[in-house]
């Protein structure tokens, strides 16, 4: 007979004995059907499972991770979870490692060498399975000497030929020369030739690869390397705000903008409208990431689609393989492709 739910519900914890009991097989099969440690039949694991769910068998984590030497916790460093481009990765992230009984662990470094290590230190010392980190901020050597050897994945960071045959480090980039190409030439198409580039963060391989297409381009047109517009903007709405200002002091016959992240795009926008410009009329605007406000703003950013919800689930994906979750599916990266909204308009 099986315990009844007021005999469940006195009870703080449902035994795997009860659990085999109820199945009718050995303490051995339940172990193997709940810690996938071997196979069991397509019959006994059903009962288990069955058994499981009628007596609501809960697992004791901390008994299972003193058995299997893992946490089933992954950490999730990121370099600024205000800006939403981070949050939806994080979110692709954390829905992946939940489909897998897995938690994670989210950090949020400020793109800062010495907060990050802060948090390398304490999600260490909290025996995490792996890392994830976005934008590394210190150097992989100092990464491994906290996390050497667990597992690591990257997620926009500078290829390191020196650890593709190291299976602990696992990378995920996307092509940022192409979706920057795919910037300048809509830029180019509507007639566009004075365009100044508002860049990112250097230290980032993504922003790098970027401001690097957007030279290579222009000189392509036929601009000389003197004749570039590029000013920094943080990767922040204040960044490319003050950005703007400046290009519209110094070089005030541009008529197109290549923003490496929308923030930054929205704010040129804004500095555009404060000098009494329009946009699109006098100055066109393309950003990078299509985060949410871009549909929001006035006018809608066009921009550069990064899939960043896949991203993020597929930096977890890589993780959980690398532990030996078997069942993981790698999901699909799309590639970068353009938005067209408002904010970009041919040249009259």
């Amino acid at each position: 007979m099986g315990m009844s739910v007021q005999e469940k519900e006195g009870r703080t914890q449902v035994t795997i004995r009860e659990i085999a009991k109820e199945a009718g097989v050995s303490l051995g099969t339940v172990s193997h059907v709940l810690n996938r440690t071997a196979s069991v039949s397509e019959e006994k694991s059903r009962a288990v499972l069955e058994a499981v769910k009628k007596l609501g068998y809960k697992p004791n984590q901390a008994a299972r991770m003193l058995k299997n030497k893992n946490s089933k916790t992954i950490g999730l460093l990121l370099p600024d979870i205000g800006n939403p481009f981070y949050a939806e990765l994080a979110r692709g992230a954390e829905d992946m490692a939940n489909s897998h009984e897995y938690t994670v662990l989210v950090c949020n470094n400020d793109r800062n060498p010495e907060k990050e290590e802060r948090y390398l230190s304490t999600l260490a010392n909290k025996q995490v399975d792996g890392i994830i980190v976005v934008k590394l901020a210190n150097s992989v050597e100092k990464l491994k000497q906290y996390f050497a050897p667990k597992q690591i994945v990257l997620i926009d960071s500078e290829e390191l030929p020196c650890e593709r045959e190291n299976s602990q480090i696992q990378m995920v980039n996307l092509n940022e020369r192409e979706g920057a190409s795919i910037a300048m030439n809509y830029l180019y198409h509507n007639g566009h030739r004075n365009i100044a580039h508002i860049a990112g963060l250097l230290e980032s391989n993504s922003s790098r690869e970027r401001k690097r297409e957007y030279c290579d381009f222009m000189k392509r047109i036929g601009v000389s390397e003197e004749q570039l517009v590029i000013e920094n903007g943080t990767y922040s709405y204040y960044g490319g705000y003050q950005a703007m200002k400046t290009i519209l002091n110094r070089n005030p016959e541009v008529t197109g903008v290549f923003a490496a992240n929308d923030l930054m795009g929205m704010g040129a926008m804004q500095a555009i409208q404060d000098s009494g410009r329009r946009v699109p009329e006098d100055i066109s605007v393309i950003g990078y990431d299509d985060i949410e406000p871009t549909e929001y703003c006035t006018p809608k950013l066009t921009t550069i689609r990064q899939p960043k919800y896949e991203m993020g689930q597929y930096g977890m994906a890589l993780a959980l393989k690398a532990l030996g979750e078997d069942q993981v599916t790698l999901p699909l990266l799309p590639r970068n492709f353009l938005i067209v909204r408002q904010s970009v308009q041919r040249k009259r």
